[in-house]
């Protein structure tokens, strides 16, 4: 037992840069910054692998850059799939597809129709107008999710609504 505490304690900088790199790998695929806690994670890992390299020779240094490689690539692994999948994907970091469907080519003939707010219009946002999802534009109102609205105007690729007030 005595053996194996004076093993780590002489090894302390190896475990504890390798560990603490990780720790900023997974940091910084999980939250994200400007890349600054990546940068330190390979920094560490790579100073853990020199110190490796450096007390125990060429194959000691050589398999603990493969293992790190490889836990690197879990840690990635797990993050891409966490982001379209997991708990990630249904955080506000990641992005995902638009409800509405595209502009109408023509929208110019929604001109006077009527439709419902699907979402909040601060000012833009989705109406459902004719069975139909579309991107509107308020001028500048503030529409609330569920209110009934008119289509107003057709500017290029803005189809522009009104509230229309009971």
């Amino acid at each position: 037992m005595d053996s194996i505490i004076n093993w780590i304690l002489a090894n302390l900088n190896i475990i504890l840069s390798v560990f603490f790199g990780f720790i900023l790998l997974l940091i910084e695929a999980l939250i994200p910054g400007f890349g600054i806690t990546g940068t330190l994670g390979i920094i560490l890992n790579i100073v853990g692998i020199y110190f490796t390299w450096k007390s125990f020779g060429t194959l000691a240094g050589i398999g603990l850059t493969i293992v790190v490689f490889l836990a690197f690539l879990i840690v990635v692994s797990l993050s891409v799939r966490s982001a379209r999948k997991g708990r990630l994907s249904k955080s506000p970091l990641v992005l995902s597809d638009n409800e509405a469907e595209p502009a109408i080519e023509d929208s110019s003939k929604l001109v006077g129709k009527y439709g419902l707010a699907v979402t909040d219009l601060r000012p833009a946002g989705i109406a459902e107008i004719e069975g139909k999802r579309v991107d509107v534009v308020t001028r500048g109102d503030y529409i609330v999710k569920g209110s009934k609205v008119i289509v107003r105007e057709f500017d290029g690729p803005k189809i522009i609504v009104e509230l229309i007030k009971i």
